[in-house]
């Protein structure tokens, strides 16, 4: 029936994505939507929607499909906060990341605020299941301890006007040494993304042709 009403050949879990995002933002601001986009559909859409999500970054092997997508982030969150930690004349005290290209390795990545949170989260392994709502955004604290010592707290903002989530990652607390906090996710980190992708399209083409 989607497939239908809205002239698609191929139904995909990328075409759902693009007609419930339209729905989606149509709702948000309070347009008109088309008489088939009951409440039932649209529910079915966003369980199909929340399920691409965990199918793009996640189910299978995710640790390494982080380390080409949502681990870029993840890389660049990291030398931020050891390059602050390692310098005290570093001075900016807030960093926002842009939710389309936040590196120009990252452009390489499918952008939009959605794509980019559920990329960092599910690298982090903190990911709901559920597609980022407007204005929500992952948080990273850093803060000096008395002993000058490092450590990090995460929070997910998920809603306006509601206080952010404690987010901790697997392995440590919710406030989590700086240095525990960089080895739990060096398994996510590239360091030559260009050849890493190689490696993996090579042997994705290597067993599509039965070359042993």
């Amino acid at each position: 029936m989607v497939a239908k009403k809205n002239g698609l050949s191929d139904c995909t879990l990328e075409s759902v994505w693009s007609v419930y995002d339209v729905l989606f933002c149509e709702k948000m601001h309070n347009f008109c939507l088309p008489t088939w986009a009951t409440t039932n559909v649209l529910a079915k859409l966003k369980k199909l929607m929340d399920f691409s999500f965990i199918f793009q970054f996640g189910i299978h092997e995710r640790v390494k499909k982080a380390r080409l997508q949502g681990g870029l982030l993840v890389n660049k969150i990291l030398k931020n906060m050891m390059a602050k930690a390692d310098n005290s004349t570093y001075d900016l005290k807030l960093v926002a990341y842009s939710t389309v290209s936040t590196t120009d390795t990252c452009s390489k990545c499918k952008g939009s605020h959605e794509n980019t949170l559920g990329a960092l989260q599910i690298a982090l392994n903190v990911y709901n299941g559920q597609q980022a709502p407007y204005a929500s955004c992952q948080i990273f604290e850093l803060f000096e301890e008395d002993t000058r010592d490092f450590t990090v707290q995460m929070y997910f903002r998920n809603q306006s006007g509601e206080t952010p989530y404690p987010v901790s990652l697997l392995g440590c607390a919710h406030v989590c040494s700086l240095e525990d906090f960089q080895d739990l996710l060096q398994p996510v980190i590239t360091q030559d993304w260009g050849a890493e992708w190689q490696d993996i399209h090579f042997s994705k083409r290597k067993k599509s042709k039965g070359v042993m």
